[in-house]
């Protein structure tokens, strides 16, 4: 997990302290605690090291700071519920020789569902996080709505004084179309062999996978009016990676080049793998976000906006 796969990055209005103590205190009110059949999700910060309950809720190092949030749900499907419902109802009414009222059968539904739920198994998963100190950023390892809800929940509670919030972007659809259409882009990219093209006037949706992205084939169709939603591209022979209409970023690899570095070290244990690891990631991802954030981000209509909330502060 330490290797993000898919990044989705915000940044912070106050640019945040490096406190890792401060912000570890502040998390461990917000620990994560197992799910019980009265509560069937629960969420909260773990260790971003190992899975030891002993271990430190953050992880910092040369102005990044990582963390993690563990999400654990009863697994507990509607059928199921329904079925046994179904047949309790059935035994109840053949036993009393009549039919029971609505009520009734809801005050059933609900100590089913809390019985069911004490017996249903758990399923978990982990959002990693960093914050970047340097630049004011934070990047999160998830692109899951429903995930990335659950996350700014926990960790406004930690982090609001920083005020999180999305970055304001050109139309990251008509650069990534103008960057295929006419082959213009910054040379620290390389564009890959898959994309997706959609086209609002036939609600028409087409992928490309391992083709020739520069074919006669796509260059009419975004001749004619189709656009760029997803596209397949390189970073300084470092990272392949998908950049999705939002400006996340999914499918994210880690190419030798950049793997290999954080091997040169002599990390005996799982911790001083963890570090190499981090210090690896962060210094690349850093880089990488600098030179795609330049090209997508609107920095005017960012700055307009600043200047409009400090003066409604004021």
């Amino acid at each position: 997990a330490m290797w993000f796969n898919r990044i989705q990055v915000c940044q912070f209005k106050t640019k945040p302290e490096y406190q890792p103590e401060q912000l570890e205190q502040e998390m461990l009110h917000h620990a994560f605690k197992p799910c019980s059949a009265l509560v069937p999700t629960s969420f909260g910060f773990v260790s971003p090291i190992d899975n030891d309950p002993e271990s430190p809720l953050v992880y910092a190092h040369n102005g990044y700071i990582i963390f993690c949030m563990k999400i654990q749900e009863k697994l507990l499907p509607a059928t199921v519920l329904r079925e046994q419902l179904q047949e309790k109802i059935f035994n109840l009414e053949k036993k009393l020789g009549k039919r029971i009222s609505r009520d009734e059968k809801q005050q059933m539904k609900d100590e089913l569902q809390h019985t069911l739920l004490g017996q249903a198994f758990s399923k978990s998963s982990k959002v990693y996080a960093y914050i970047d100190t340097r630049n004011g950023r934070l990047v999160i390892n998830t692109t899951t709505t429903k995930k990335l809800e659950l996350f700014f929940k926990l960790t406004n509670q930690v982090l609001s004084q920083y005020n999180v919030h999305p970055y304001t972007l050109k139309s990251p659809t008509s650069i990534l179309t103008s960057w295929l259409r006419d082959q213009d882009y910054p040379n620290c990219f390389t564009i890959l062999d898959k994309c997706s093209l959609e086209q609002n006037k036939e609600k028409s949706k087409i992928n490309f996978s391992h083709n020739d992205l520069f074919c006669d084939g796509i260059k009419s169709l975004l001749e004619d009016g189709h656009l760029v939603t997803k596209l397949r591209l390189n970073w300084c022979g470092k990272i392949n990676f998908t950049v999705q209409k939002d400006l996340s970023i999914t499918n994210i690899r880690f190419l030798d080049e950049v793997k290999d570095l954080a091997k040169d070290g002599l990390q005996e244990t799982a911790a001083d793998r963890f570090a190499a690891d981090f210090f690896i990631m962060t210094e690349t991802l850093d880089k990488f976000l600098e030179d795609i954030l330049i090209e997508f981000v609107d920095n005017e209509a960012q700055t307009e906006e600043s200047v409009a909330t400090e003066a409604v502060a004021a």
